[in-house]
């Protein structure tokens, strides 16, 4: 299924930021972070999960969920920043960054600038935001459009 949702990206000019990043991956390029900028949780999650399939390729997968709503910027910060001592290979995924306060922002915009190896972040911002934590790390960090299709563009989409 993963390889004929890539030939219907690559036929068409869908997404074409996501259809370059799916390249990259399959060309086993990775980056240390990635923004997924629209609110298609299909395509958000088809993403995540090809990339995971990528990193850990038949190894045991160590992938976490981190939620503004649920935990305080300091955590979400300090788990992405900590490092165990077998330098194992981790995603972190976090939704709305948004919503971060205070040093928080300033932690995460410090950690788009200088990612921490071996830790692949994915921010997934579900809508448009003007915050200008987001501004700030879209300067360090092009977005991947994760937006649905308009009407007019799903015939296009689906040849």
């Amino acid at each position: 299924m993963e390889d004929s949702i890539i030939k219907i990206l690559e036929k068409g000019d869908f997404k074409p930021k996501i259809k370059t990043a799916l390249n990259e991956l399959t060309q086993n390029v990775v980056r240390p972070i990635y923004i997924l900028k629209g609110n298609d949780y299909f395509l958000q999650n088809f993403f995540i999960n090809y990339l995971t399939k990528i990193i850990f390729k038949s190894g045991a997968i160590e992938k976490f969920f981190l939620s503004v709503d649920e935990m305080s910027g300091k955590e979400i910060i300090d788990k992405i920043i900590s490092q165990d001592l077998f330098t194992t290979k981790k995603v972190f995924i976090l939704r709305n960054p948004q919503k971060l306060k205070g040093k928080a922002n300033l932690e995460l915009i410090k950690l788009c600038s200088k990612p921490i190896e071996n830790h692949v972040l994915v921010l997934i911002l579900d809508g448009w935001s003007n915050s200008k934590i987001i501004q700030k790390i879209e300067k360090i960090i092009t977005p991947i459009e994760t937006q649905t299709p308009y009407e007019n563009e799903i015939v296009k989409w689906l040849k």
